[in-house]
C-alpha cells in the first residue's frame, strides 16, 4: 500500500487516486497522524545544499486547504488531554508541529494557520532565542555552497572537492552525516575554521526571539521545548542529557509563562536512556522523526511518529500519507 500510495502521488493521475481513497476512508478514532514541518519559505532563496526544509509559501497554503477540508486539525494540548484519558481524539484527526523556531514561522506560516484558524505546536532550542546563534546546518550549507573559486576544503573526513556545485552538495550530505556523530562544540569548532578557510562573513541566527514567541503563544500557538542547545541527545553523557531536558522545559515556562511537558527530539534521535530521562524530567509527550501514523490503541506517547514535510512534498503526498490506510501496513 505504501509503495502504491507514493507511486500515485507522483503521477498525473494523483489526485484522483487519492481522491477516490479518501472517499472510502471513513477515518479512524484511535489513530494520528502528526505532520512535522521546519520552515516555509521558498527554496531558492537557501543555500542550495539545504533547500529541502522549505516548504513553498503556496505549496504550504495547498497543504493546508487540502488537509482542513477532510480532517480535524487538533492542538497540543487536545493531545496532551488524550494522554491524560480526559479527551477523545475526533475521526481524521491531524496535529500540526514544526521545529525549531525559525523565523518564518512567525511571517509566513502562522499567518496562514491563523487565517483558516489551525492550531500548531512549535517546538524551540532554547538557547537560541535573542542570539545570533546559527544551527549548524544551516551554516554549514551556506559556507559550502559559496563559490569561491577553491578547488577543495579540508574536513574531519579529509579533504573534499568544492570546485562544482554538485561536489559542493556531496560535501554537505558527507559532512552532515559526520556531524551528527560529533558533539555540538567540535561541529563549532570546525564551522569557525571553515569560515575563516573560505573567507566567509560572521553568520545570522534564524531564530525567533522570545518576545515574538511571547506573542505566538497568547494568538494561540502552543510554544515547547526542543532541547537547549539542539545536541544529539544520544550522544551526550548522562549529566549533559539531563541539563538540556530539564532546562529547555524550565525555559519555556520562564519565558512564555506556561508548563507544556511536550518534548521533540532534536533530529529525532532518541533511545531508552533518552526516553528515560525525558520521563524523568516531567515530560508526557515526546516526539520523534520515525515516519507513520501513530495508534493510540497502543500508544507510545515518549516516542510519537511524526510525517517531515519538506520542500518536494505535494499536497497530494501529504493527503495520501495522512490517509488511515497507511495504518493498515503497521505504521505506528
Amino acid at each position: 500500500m505504501r509503495s502504491l500510495v507514493r507511486a500515485a502521488a507522483s503521477s498525473r493521475a494523483s489526485a484522483a487516486v487519492i481522491g477516490t481513497l479518501e472517499r472510502f476512508d471513513h477515518g479512524r478514532s484511535h489513530l494520528l497522524p502528526v505532520l512535522g514541518y521546519h520552515r516555509v519559505a521558498d527554496p531558492a532563496s537557501e543555500a542550495g545544499a539545504h533547500r529541502g526544509l522549505c516548504v513553498p509559501p503556496q505549496a504550504f497554503a495547498e497543504q493546508l486547504d487540502a488537509l482542513s477540508a477532510r480532517h480535524d486539525v487538533i492542538s497540543l494540548s487536545d493531545l496532551l488531554d488524550v494522554r491524560r484519558g480526559q479527551f477523545r481524539l475526533p475521526r481524521r484527526a491531524l496535529l500540526i508541529t514544526f521545529d525549531d523556531g525559525y523565523d518564518d514561522f512567525a511571517s509566513t506560516a502562522w499567518p496562514m494557520l491563523r487565517e483558516r484558524a489551525l492550531p500548531a505546536a512549535l517546538f524551540v532550542p532554547t538557547a537560541y532565542p535573542d542570539t545570533d546563534r546559527w544551527f549548524w546546518w544551516d551554516r554549514l550549507a551556506e559556507l559550502l555552497m559559496l563559490d569561491t573559486g577553491r578547488e577543495a576544503i579540508s574536513s574531519p573526513l579529509g579533504t573534499l572537492p568544492v570546485r562544482t556545485e554538485e561536489e559542493r552538495r556531496r560535501a554537505f550530505a558527507a559532512l552532515r552525516t559526520e556531524y551528527k556523530r560529533m558533539s555540538l562544540a567540535g561541529v563549532t569548532g570546525y564551522l569557525e575554521e571553515l569560515a575563516k578557510e573560505v573567507g566567509a562573513a560572521p553568520g545570522r541566527g534564524r531564530t525567533l526571539g522570545w518576545d515574538a514567541l511571547r506573542q505566538l503563544a497568547t494568538e494561540g500557538v502552543a510554544i515547547a521545548a526542543h532541547s537547549e542547545n539542539h545536541p544529539i541527545l544520544t550522544t551526550l553523557p548522562d549529566d549533559e542529557l539531563h541539563e538540556e531536558l530539564r532546562s529547555s522545559r524550565a525555559a519555556v515556562e520562564r519565558e512564555i509563562g506556561i508548563d507544556v511537558p511536550c518534548f521533540a527530539y532534536p533530529s529525532g534521535a532518541h533511545d531508552a536512556r533518552v526516553v528515560a530521562a525525558a520521563e524523568s524530567a516531567g515530560f508526557e509527550l515526546a516526539f520523534a522523526t520515525r515516519r507513520g501514523i501513530n495508534d493510540l490503541r497502543r500508544p507510545r506517547w515518549m516516542s510519537l511518529a511524526r510525517i517531515n514535510v519538506g520542500s518536494r512534498t505535494s499536497s497530494t503526498l501529504v493527503r495520501a500519507q495522512v490517509g488511515s490506510w497507511m495504518a493498515l501496513q503497521g505504521a505506528r
